[in-house]
């Protein structure tokens, strides 16, 4: 089977499964009347496109809003992101199982051990620099879900 880029719903949905997103709701408001401008039809309206998923080839916009978004700069921030922040302050943890925990939560899968060489040296030169490990953290988590393994189904 060819691999194919994710309709937009598919997408979204992918996205607020990996980080737990849960959109904005308005206190007392009928299932059945939806909000004017709710993140997934946004989402929706921005990915969707009339070319073929074999053929079809991310804008700008689009690839502004997986690297920018709401949803990604949510999840990538420790202070905002329940499920990042969940992983990293996690005391039953090693790096290991914490950077396991990513890969297996975005893509699915367990990295190999390449990945797991690389970004694990990733997060001890930003500690060497004093930077906090919290935000190499993010900086994976936002590398794994821009990457194209994710927006792609294989």
């Amino acid at each position: 089977m060819p691999v194919r880029r994710l309709s937009a719903a598919q997408l979204y949905d992918s996205l607020a499964q990996a980080t737990g997103y849960r959109p904005p709701t308005i206190e007392n408001r009928p299932q059945a009347v939806p909000l004017q401008n709710d993140t997934r039809s946004e989402f929706i309206r921005l990915f969707s496109t009339t070319e073929s998923p074999l053929d079809a080839q991310t804008s700008i916009l689009q690839a502004l809003a997986l690297m920018n978004g709401e949803i990604v700069a949510g999840a990538t921030d420790v202070a905002s992101g329940d499920f990042l922040a969940a992983v990293v302050e996690s005391p039953f943890f090693d790096e290991q199982q914490r950077l396991e925990t990513l890969f297996i939560a975005t893509l699915t899968r367990w990295p190999t051990a390449i990945e797991l060489e690389r970004i694990s040296g990733y997060v001890r030169t930003q500690q060497d620099q004093g930077v906090d490990a919290t935000s190499a953290y993010g900086d994976i988590m936002w590398a794994l879900l821009n990457s194209a393994e994710f927006g792609t189904n294989h």
